[in-house]
């Protein structure tokens, strides 16, 4: 049996919901981000945090900036290291197009200002890193650095993410996926023999009873 699957019961599925929620900044007044969770995961993430209490946060998938700003906010003096080939206040026309068409009017401004106001030097961004290509090598040194590290997978393809990166944790260092079982699952390649070397984080129950998509696990 796979370690990490022993409290996954079968046939589970995550709640068909429309997932794009906005998030208010709890330091820059006026300031919103968007995200793609479900909000009631997002202080049980909080909590596990909290306990677990990462010197260092390392964020595949920048998107919007949502859960940047959310991961930040939780201790603003914490390094956050954010990563994607590109994030949504880009001046790319094909992102401008898929902020106005699928976000809305006036959503890369609102974005433009969340990163302009709500970050501070912490928080680092890497636009042009296309994790998937090849292992990153900067990626990989920052993950094995030593310094206990939280590990949140949320970009694109997020089995490949995982098997590519996660093995590179140090033991006791916390793992965390979005989209568990629509993107992600044991049964993709190399995700359960990698999931030997971590055991389940017990709030996993909470998103198993609600139906959420978020999943954390810690290397052993």
């Amino acid at each position: 049996m796979i370690k990490a699957d022993m409290n996954e019961p079968e046939n589970w599925w995550p709640r068909q919901s429309h997932l794009r929620r906005q998030i208010a900044s709890k330091y820059t007044k006026g300031v919103t981000g968007f995200l793609e969770h479900e909000l009631e995961s997002l202080p049980v993430l909080e909590d596990a945090i909290r306990v677990h209490a990462p010197e260092q946060i390392v964020e595949f998938g920048t998107g919007v900036g949502g859960l940047t700003l959310f991961l930040h906010e939780l201790d603003k003096d914490r390094p956050l290291y954010t990563f994607d080939k590109k994030v949504m206040w880009n001046p790319h026309p094909k992102i401008k197009r898929y902020v106005g068409v699928v976000l809305g009017r006036g959503c890369k401004e609102a974005m433009k200002e969340l990163h302009d106001t709500a970050f501070n030097e912490c928080v680092v961004f890497d636009s042009d890193c296309d994790l998937l290509i090849k292992e990153q090598e900067h990626v990989v040194e920052r993950l094995k650095i030593k310094k206990r590290t939280f590990l949140y997978c949320d970009n694109g393809k997020k089995y490949r993410e995982f098997t590519m990166y996660a093995k590179y944790l140090k033991s006791g260092d916390m793992l965390g996926v979005h989209d568990w079982k629509s993107e992600i699952s044991f049964d993709m390649e190399g995700v359960a023999e990698l999931m030997l070397q971590f055991k389940p984080h017990p709030f996993n129950a909470f998103f198993i009873k609600n139906r959420l998509r978020t999943r954390l696990f810690i290397k052993e």
